[in-house]
């Protein structure tokens, strides 16, 4: 129903979108193609935890969540020197960038409407982040910081404390980057 408005151009669809974003949680990447016109619709989670890329390739237009379909796919494919040297510092790149030049990562949250005989295509942040410090937290967000590392310290030294090896098993991502750092 939401992708068949969307891909209709209904009234209200994106502001559907959005809603439906924020009360939905998940790891998800939605592709829908309309039956009536040459259109598609692609959108993600609001957190991107299905990480896509995108390229164009001529009049053409490539989506995929693996990076070596832009490689086999795309003659002149080379790499950004600065996502490079993003994934090798943080073992990501930023933002929208890839370690391939020309691909870009959709953001989370985005919609993107493909007109596809047209040959063009739109994006459009469906539920942009909002950084906005809350009513709720007294002290505001650097009590809640202090108080969220506070309690990692604690939560991490129990466990060291356990009278076993301590073993900090990496996956690379920010959690455990900060487990690491709190023990």
């Amino acid at each position: 129903d939401l992708a068949e408005a969307l891909l209709s151009g209904a009234p209200g669809s994106r502001g559907r979108l959005t809603n439906w974003l924020k009360d939905t949680d998940g790891e998800f990447l939605v592709v829908a193609r309309s039956r009536n016109v040459p259109k598609l619709v692609v959108f993600s989670d609001n957190l991107g935890r299905l990480p896509t890329c995108w390229t164009r390739a001529g009049r053409h237009l490539i989506i995929s969540r693996q990076p070596e379909v832009f490689v086999t796919s795309v003659a002149s494919m080379s790499l950004d020197p600065m996502g490079v040297a993003q994934s090798l510092l943080f073992l990501y790149p930023l933002g929208r960038r890839t370690p391939l030049r020309d691909v870009s990562a959709l953001s989370p949250g985005t919609l993107m409407v493909v007109h596809a005989y047209a040959g063009n295509f739109e994006l459009s942040e469906s539920l942009p982040p909002n950084l906005e410090e809350k009513g709720s937290c007294e002290g505001g967000v650097p009590r809640a910081a202090a108080e969220i590392a506070t309690l990692l310290r604690q939560a991490t030294a129990r466990r060291m404390a356990s009278g076993g090896p301590n073993i900090v098993s990496l996956s690379g991502g920010l959690d455990s980057r900060a487990v690491l750092t709190s023990a």
